[in-house]
């Protein structure tokens, strides 16, 4: 009973927080008669960033950012003048990115007010696995389910990106592991701790600290590298979990991750089930930072087909073709992040989905180490790209601006709202009939 009341304190603290801290970049439409009007400066604004609380608190105190990206970013590259633009809300799902996206193209009044770099760094998915622990738990074969969809929904937000009516470029950062139950380490409660590295003094010279006696040395350049060998080497068991067609291949996945069983079989041959409840009782977040190590295959070969797909959309109304909009190729990027983030010992194991606790505020969110780390990884990205600079200025619309129309979209071929070439819809999985009598089975034993 203690554990649950903790975790839902934990819970309540987290949507307060998000509640407080959501739409500061955004004028909601109820403040302001120009709604979707963004912070934006065409002339030196340089990279937009899209994601969910991870992205939205790297300038929350607390045990979190406390700076924001510009520091973190100048810390590793001073000579540049970074000017980024963050529309990361806490809570954020793929379908509420999308949406944010969708919405503030509707109009031109909406196109006009809702500016943004033509650099984009997207990072997303995880409240979408967060909200879907429940099933993961009791129908761990549901994994396939979560991943095929929220793929897809990151897919649709990719390609509104690539729409050339909004013509951006796109950097997909992979998701982060989140505190889990680790063998060496044992469950959450018995390692973690809240909040337990604060800034005290010079955040520098703390970081410097961190790097010399435990980054440098545990944060192997090749993390991220091994971690997609590894996914490669699980390649068959990927494409059993997205493409299953029986509970078998959810077993198969289960009896690689669990220990050893629990005794609770009502049939006697389930008893990978019951090691899989037993292993994950007391840390269920596991299963989300599990579902999410697997899914970073998934969004890699997604940034690698839009990467290298290009395609002209034919808007139609009625029997009337208007003009083609273009998807180009060669304009997406995925980033791996989710070894960087892994607990060592744990990712010598191949146990990738284990956190590191130094680099955690919370169970779920980074603290100003973390974030340094993260942006020690993302700024040779985006110096590699040539993101830390911008074009010369051009004129657009007798506007005079150094980004892509202004950071507009441009108005669609015909009608007001930008029409996209595939839809998505909010990642709910929903157990079907044969998942219910699947688990009837698994806790009564009447297998008819």
């Amino acid at each position: 009973m203690g554990r649950k009341i903790f975790f839902l304190i934990i819970f309540i603290y987290y949507s307060t927080l998000a509640n407080i801290y959501a739409d500061r970049t955004l004028v909601k439409a109820s403040d302001d008669p120009n709604p979707c009007k963004t912070d934006f400066d065409p002339n030196s604004t340089q990279i937009t960033f899209y994601g969910d609380s991870l992205g939205d608190w790297i300038d929350f105190p607390f045990g979190y950012g406390y700076f924001g990206w510009e520091w973190y970013l100048s810390v590793h590259e001073p000579a540049v003048k970074w000017d980024i633009q963050n529309l990361a809300v806490g809570g954020n799902t793929t379908h509420e990115v999308y949406e944010l996206i969708r919405k503030c193209s509707a109009s031109d009044v909406t196109r006009n007010n809702f500016r943004t770099a033509d650099n984009v760094a997207l990072e997303i998915g995880g409240n979408d696995y967060m909200a879907n622990i429940a099933v993961l738990y009791y129908m761990p074969w549901k994994f396939g389910d979560v991943d095929a969809r929220v793929t897809h929904n990151t897919r649709v937000i990719v390609r509104a990106l690539r729409n050339s009516l909004r013509n951006k470029k796109i950097i997909l950062m992979g998701n982060f592991p989140v505190i889990a139950k680790s063998p060496i380490l044992g469950d959450a409660g018995d390692y973690f701790t809240f909040w337990k590295y604060l800034p005290n003094g010079q955040i520098t010279d703390k970081n410097k600290q961190f790097e010399d006696s435990r980054i440098e040395n545990q944060f192997q350049e090749d993390l991220g590298n091994s971690l997609m060998a590894l996914l490669d080497g699980f390649r068959q068991i990927y494409d059993q979990i997205v493409n299953f067609h029986a509970p078998l291949h959810g077993a198969d996945l289960t009896r690689i991750l669990t220990a050893e069983p629990a005794l609770n079989s009502r049939t006697g041959k389930d008893l990978w089930y019951w090691k899989h409840l037993a292993e994950w009782k007391k840390t269920p977040s596991s299963l989300m930072s599990i579902g999410m190590m697997f899914h970073q295959l998934s969004l890699m070969k997604m940034a690698d087909e839009e990467n290298t797909n290009e395609y002209a959309y034919e808007h139609k109304a009625t029997n009337v073709v208007y003009p083609t909009v273009i998807y180009r190729a060669g304009r997406v990027k995925f980033v791996s992040l989710f070894g960087r983030f892994s607990f060592p010992p744990d990712a010598d194991a191949n146990r990738y989905y284990v956190a590191n606790p130094v680099l955690f505020a919370d169970l779920i969110h980074i603290n100003h180490i973390g974030y340094y780390e993260w942006a020690k990884h993302m700024t040779p990205e985006f110096k590699h790209l040539g993101w830390h600079t911008l074009p010369a200025p051009t004129v657009y619309g007798g506007e005079t601006c150094r980004t892509w129309n202004c950071g507009k979209a441009e108005k669609p071929p015909y009608g007001t709202a930008i029409e996209e070439d595939i839809i998505q819809n909010p990642v709910v999985v929903t157990p079907s009939d044969i998942d219910w009598l699947l688990l009837l089975c698994l806790f009564t034993g009447k297998c008819w």
